[in-house]
């Protein structure tokens, strides 16, 4: 009964923070010339918008894991409903694609997303985070005396598999939170990078809980995890300001670090330190 209830309030509380979203995108797209006219208007329906986005983001892919949960509580569901899982990693992507629709923007913005130069420091980045996943996995394998790669990866085709499937679903994540999201916050960019961390961390919770049924335990280091996985995304992002390549991060964190996630997170968390010293010491601003 209460089970019902919540899929009951999860949809009512979707259906009208949609209908919220899709007007505010209307009307801002609507009344965009008077706004840019008045500039403290044009700032206040951007960040409603943004709001919104993210209210729909986290209502609308919750309510995809509501037939899992009902179903894992003992009420029969239509295997269709069931499927609705597999939309949630794309929530993000497709609120991103119809606001874009509707302002008239999704050809710049594509565009942009994929225009920018991919430089060394980046592809130094990206190799120096797949090497230490593969390095401290490696290692924790030799400690308790088991090949943790061979244990999920048991073939090469699996292997491949794996990694078009993650580049993908990378791909799709990333057009939301760094190409979109991380692109029109207000702050600078070192808090822009650690908010779009924090509303990321807090999405995957849902599908941690209910799909995964992690403890509260896990939970936080999973969402330290994804903080810390979020700063280098960032960082590489504002770097080269090309969605494929961070795409392929995204893909090399979920495919190469295989260890418990505590020594990952003490791993990523000196290659960021280490990277700030760097910078410091260059005379750089870090993320200037």
């Amino acid at each position: 009964m209460v089970l019902t209830e919540l899929l009951e309030t999860s949809l009512s509380v979707g259906i009208v923070v949609l209908v919220l979203f899709v007007l505010t995108v209307v009307s801002g797209g609507k009344f965009r010339g008077i706004c840019q006219k008045a500039s403290w208007l044009f700032l206040a329906v951007r960040q409603l918008k943004l709001t919104l986005w993210v209210s729909v983001v986290y209502v609308v892919s919750f309510i995809c894991y509501v037939p899992t949960l009902l179903e894992q509580n003992g009420i029969i569901i239509s295997n269709r409903l069931l499927y609705l899982k597999y939309l949630y990693v794309c929530i993000p992507a497709i609120a991103t694609i119809f606001l874009l629709i509707c302002e008239q923007n999704i050809k710049v913005y594509f565009t942009r997303m994929f225009s920018g130069k991919i430089t060394i420091k980046s592809i130094l980045i990206e190799v120096i985070c797949m090497v230490a996943g593969i390095f401290v996995s490696f290692c924790y394998s030799f400690i308790v005396k088991t090949d943790v790669f061979k244990n999920i990866y048991f073939t090469v085709i699996s292997l491949l598999t794996s990694c078009i499937y993650l580049l993908i679903t990378a791909l799709v994540e990333e057009i939301a939170w760094r190409g979109f999201l991380l692109e029109r916050l207000p702050f600078n960019k070192i808090k822009s990078v650690l908010f779009v961390g924090a509303v990321w961390a807090v999405w995957h919770i849902p599908m941690w809980i209910i799909r995964n049924s992690l403890g509260m335990e896990q939970i936080v280091c999973l969402c330290i995890w994804t903080l810390l996985v979020s700063v280098v995304l960032g960082i590489t992002y504002y770097q080269c300001r090309n969605i494929l390549l961070i795409a392929i991060m995204h893909a090399t964190f979920n495919i190469c670090y295989f260890a418990p996630i505590q020594y990952n997170i003490v791993v990523l968390a000196i290659i960021i330190f280490v990277g700030a010293l760097l910078y410091k010491k260059s005379g750089k601003k870090f993320l200037a």
